[in-house]
């Protein structure tokens, strides 16, 4: 028998709201007035309510995926200047992991040093892998660096 998993809380509901923080403009300070007393459907992120979004801004802000302000009231919570923190970026894939860059511009460092001291088959054989090593690094912040450039492109041609 067959079952399909079910969906975690974050499939259902922190991605869901961690991309739509994700979709608002840059510099706005718009507040979004989350009732958590007697939820309303949430227009922003189909299938969720006001306080299940509010719920799920609280974890992502305790996970620092998210920063932003929060005001709370007897029956809602005003959330306020609401962004994507570079942690947040990383999860969505949008940003690329520097400590993994940095891990892999020391390991083409390291597998380069090896290759000095190592025999002709061995040396060459480093000195491919450093190649690799280091190419796939550049690859990741020039992807990103252009993908930046050009979503900021189409922001400032109002696109």
């Amino acid at each position: 028998m067959s079952e399909k998993a079910e969906a975690t809380i974050w499939e259902r509901h922190d991605e869901p709201v961690l991309r739509w923080v994700a979709s608002l403009p840059g510099l706005t300070v718009e507040i979004y007035d989350l009732e958590v007393r007697d939820p309303e459907p949430f227009e922003h992120v189909p299938g969720l309510d006001s306080a299940e979004v509010d719920a799920s801004l609280r974890r992502l802000l305790s996970y620092g995926l998210v920063d932003g302000r929060v005001a709370e009231a007897t029956q809602t919570s005003l959330w306020s200047s609401l962004r994507v923190t570079a942690q947040g970026l990383i999860i969505l894939g949008e940003w690329p992991d520097l400590d993994r860059v940095a891990t892999a511009a020391s390991l083409h460092t390291i597998l380069r040093a090896l290759a000095t001291d190592a025999g002709d088959g061995e040396s060459a054989a480093l000195i491919r892998a450093a190649g690799v090593v280091s190419r796939t690094s550049d690859d990741v912040l020039r992807g990103t660096a252009s993908e930046l450039a050009h979503d900021l492109g189409k922001e400032i041609a109002g696109g």
